[in-house]
């Protein structure tokens, strides 16, 4: 994988329900130089976004109770439409069914993930990865 030598910090909002998965990609993302906020329900991450100055990029579990990943995608980007997404999923093929994967600036991680591939899916994200592994 090429990628661009653009590594600056950024600040990304992590959505993801499960606790201990929670605080593990935060861990992650402070790891890879970010600044990480963590939400653990889709209605924390869209109230954190109308409030919060700053967030780079979202990252966001698919399937969560209440609100899925989808849907905090999707009213994140009626208010941001260039906000960078990377969906983290087990198993959720309506992400295949959806446009919203497949727009630019939107990336899709399969669990479990490594912290090189958590990196390439926020470079891919925000448009810094020249060419896709």
């Amino acid at each position: 994988m090429t990628q661009s030598s653009d590594k600056t910090p950024i600040t990304i909002l992590a959505v993801e329900d499960e606790a201990s998965i929670r605080m593990l990609l935060g861990e992650l993302l402070e790891e890879l130089g970010h600044r990480a906020v963590t939400a653990d329900s889709g209605e924390t991450a869209i109230e954190h976004l109308a409030t919060a100055t700053k967030v780079d990029l979202l990252i966001t579990d698919v399937r969560m109770p209440g609100m899925s990943g989808l849907d905090v995608a999707w009213l994140a980007r009626t208010k941001r439409p260039d906000l960078p997404i990377v969906f983290i999923t087990g198993y959720a093929p309506e992400l295949n069914e959806t446009p919203l994967a497949h727009e630019p600036n939107t990336a899709v991680l399969t669990k479990p993930f490594t912290m090189e591939r958590l990196s390439g899916a926020i470079e891919r994200a925000l448009g810094r990865t020249l060419t896709n592994p």
